[in-house]
């Protein structure tokens, strides 16, 4: 009886994990990529938020090949999100964002 009664309580709390809460905040990274991204990330987003479990921020890096200035402006918030996705296969991202996402990840 004794292990009835735990597992009746640990579906309930499990199910009680999926009742809707705030939505997950994502933070979606494009601007460049070996594919169609500007037509992909609305796809990406779209899906994402249609059911409100989520709710998206896009943020685009600069161009290929832009200025050192352009990619100084390009200073994406990870700790204010839950979930990064990237939609990104280009340059290198500028040494203070690649050290921001190691530690977002390690957190």
């Amino acid at each position: 009886m004794k292990i009835k009664a735990f597992f009746l309580a640990a579906h309930f709390w499990f199910l009680l994990s999926y009742l809707p809460g705030a939505p997950i905040r994502v933070l979606l990274l494009d601007g460049q990529n070996n594919h169609d991204w500007e037509s992909t990330t609305p796809v990406l987003v779209q899906s994402l938020e249609r059911e409100g479990l989520c709710r998206v921020t896009v943020s685009t890096s600069p161009p290929k090949k832009s200025s050192q200035d352009a990619w100084l402006g390009w200073k994406p918030e990870f700790n204010e999100y839950e979930v990064t996705l990237t939609n990104y296969n280009g340059e290198p991202w500028p040494e203070d964002v690649r050290r921001d996402i190691v530690e977002y990840v390690r957190g």
